[in-house]
């Protein structure tokens, strides 16, 4: 059973806490040559033991997507990780009209953890898995502010 757009974002609103953030960057499908600008329309950050923020996007194309990206450690070092790093469990980017992730499969994700999470500052250069012949090319810069807050 899939999600609509909607239930999609409404499922973020209702168990997450937005927070203060910006975001800047493109996402290139490399089955059609397009390049979308993406631009933020709202932020996420929580944690289950361990550090996610999800961004909602805007597309040059008016479509909406997301770009999540979760750590496996509570407080994850400043530094360049590879995508694979097992300190990361997942760098996704969802197409929200099509309904599609796509996880990153290589690329480097930069983060700077200012005093411990309160500010995060990352930068991702990644290429996803292919998705029904589609596939992107992420460069992506985005800040958060804020605490994570725990999930009861």
């Amino acid at each position: 059973m899939s999600i609509t757009t909607q239930e999609h974002l409404s499922s973020l609103e209702k168990n997450n806490d937005e927070v203060e953030a910006t975001f800047k960057g493109t996402a290139f499908n490399t089955a059609t040559g397009d390049s979308l600008t993406l631009t933020l329309l709202r932020a996420y950050r929580w944690t289950l033991g361990r550090p996610a923020v999800v961004f909602v996007l805007r597309g040059s194309d008016g479509e909406t997507y997301s770009f999540s990206i979760e750590f496996r450690v509570f407080d994850p070092a400043s530094k360049i990780y590879d995508v694979k790093d097992p300190e990361i469990r997942g760098v996704d980017f969802y197409e929200s009209s099509n309904e599609r992730y796509f996880s990153a499969e290589s690329g480097t994700v930069d983060l700077k953890n200012e005093v411990s999470q309160r500010e995060l500052t990352i930068f991702v250069k990644a290429v996803t898995m292919e998705v029904l012949g589609v596939k992107y090319k992420l460069d992506l810069s985005m800040t958060t502010k804020g605490p994570f807050q725990p999930v009861a």
